[in-house]
């Protein structure tokens, strides 16, 4: 048996016969899942929220926290739910020395009635976020302010931001006891 032999030139019927077969659209494949949208940044319930006099903006506690057996951290947000830019209030309120929105912020145990108010740096500057000069519409723009602890154990704090909101009854976190680390 003899194996056929190729032609050495390929009739031009063949390529272009090739060529419509190679470029024909193929049979239809199942449709792809289209790829999964990027999950939308969830922003966690606050613990508290009031909208600010005169003002289309809102400001929330988003967390308070322990930097430490002597610092609480108390995490804001300063939302503009409306449809044009606004601003935070001004006058009243502010940081006498800095003008910082919450640098004249405090916290009072409410078991104790103790105030405590922003720590302050070694020039006597607020350990606070400055706020924003304007804010966008939807947009949310997270502050903090720290201060002295009130306490090692767990408890409920009054956070007062003059010119802006009062807020009771706000949970903090006692210093837990920490086992050994591994």
């Amino acid at each position: 048996m003899t194996c056929p032999v190729w032609p050495r030139r390929w009739p031009p019927v063949v390529i272009v016969s090739g060529l419509v077969i190679a470029c024909a659209p193929s049979a239809p494949r199942e449709a792809e899942a289209p790829a999964p949208a990027a999950a939308a940044k969830v922003e966690p319930a606050p613990l508290a929220e009031a909208r600010l006099p005169d003002s289309p903006l809102a400001l929330q506690i988003t967390g308070v926290t322990r930097g430490g057996p002597e610092v609480l951290e108390v995490t804001f947000a300063l939302v503009n739910p409306g449809a044009t830019v606004a601003a935070p209030p001004s006058g009243p309120g502010r940081d006498a020395g800095t003008g910082e929105w919450l640098g004249a912020a405090y916290v009072t145990d409410e078991d104790r009635g103790t105030r405590f108010y922003v720590m302050r740096d070694a020039q006597g500057r607020p350990k606070c976020t400055a706020a924003p000069t304007e804010i966008e519409p939807g947009r949310r723009e997270a502050m903090s302010a720290r201060f002295p602890a009130p306490g090692t154990k767990d408890g409920r704090i009054t956070v007062v931001v003059p010119g802006a909101a009062s807020f009771r009854g706000i949970p903090f976190p006692g210093t837990a006891a920490r086992g050994p680390s591994y």
